[in-house]
């Protein structure tokens, strides 16, 4: 009989732990020909997950109560991507993204230097867009 308890005992602690799912991914440079991206932000919008990728671009969260969720990837310098994923029971959902580094447009920067030696203007310097 003790044994019949234990051997329910377990089956039932299996069955209630196994029924979150996982999220594993990779995530690469655009700008450096898909290269893995190095400490990448990953987290889960709505949700107390948060991880980094590897030094291969790889990251896993694990014990993912199964949903949809929204991935967020983040990295300085970099476009936000964010992601919307289904997460099933004692399933991994795998992604693979790519991320591109921010682009600035702008017309004309002007940046002037007064340094006060006999009121003269030391430097002064523009910068326009070749058109």
């Amino acid at each position: 009989m003790k044994i019949l308890l234990v051997f329910a005992t377990l089956l039932f602690a299996t069955s209630v732990f196994a029924q979150n799912g996982a999220i594993r991914g990779t995530v690469l440079d655009q700008e450096m020909n898909n290269e893995p991206l190095l400490f990448a932000n990953i987290s889960l919008k709505g949700a107390k997950s948060a991880e980094q990728t590897n030094l291969f671009g790889n990251f896993e969260i694990n014990d993912v109560v199964p949903g949809e969720y929204t991935i967020q990837i983040s990295f300085a310098g970099y476009d936000t991507k964010e992601i919307l994923i289904r997460v099933k029971a004692d399933e991994t959902t795998e992604i693979q993204e790519t991320l591109t580094a921010i682009t600035f447009d702008y017309d004309e920067v002007s940046m002037e230097t007064t340094i006060k030696n006999e009121d003269k203007i030391v430097a002064l310097s523009t910068i326009a867009d070749r058109k």
